[in-house]
């Protein structure tokens, strides 16, 4: 937390792995109180166990304008494969699906509390 709080000025994601399910945090410090709201994303496990898909994270920037970015989950189809053999791909931009902005961690932590209420 040290780290990141002394380069917050700096960052705008962080990227986390090892997890079996794709992601989205804005998580808090109680141990670093000025760390400035950063967006985890956790990408999602390149293994299929458990039969979740496995997948993995698309992350681009605009060369002009770092600003501009595009981030996208993609998963493999498990059971399409298991089913009927057939490769599939599914590619997911999680800012169409959700009510949130990646790189406004307040929109992520206000839809989990929707999530959580409802």
């Amino acid at each position: 937390m040290d780290i990141l709080a002394r380069y917050q000025d700096r960052l705008t994601f962080m990227l986390g792995g090892h997890v079996h399910t794709a992601e989205i945090r804005a998580p808090l410090s109680s141990f670093a109180v000025d760390l400035k709201n950063i967006s985890l994303m956790m990408t999602p496990s390149i293994a299929p166990i458990f039969n979740n898909n496995p997948g993995y994270t698309i992350l681009s920037f605009d060369n002009e304008d770092i600003s501009k970015y595009e981030f996208k989950w993609r998963f493999f189809q498990l059971q399409e494969y298991y089913l009927l053999r057939f490769h599939s791909w599914q590619t997911y931009n999680p800012e169409h699906i959700y009510p949130v902005k990646l790189d406004n961690p307040e929109s992520i932590r206000s839809y989990s509390r929707e999530m959580l209420n409802d």
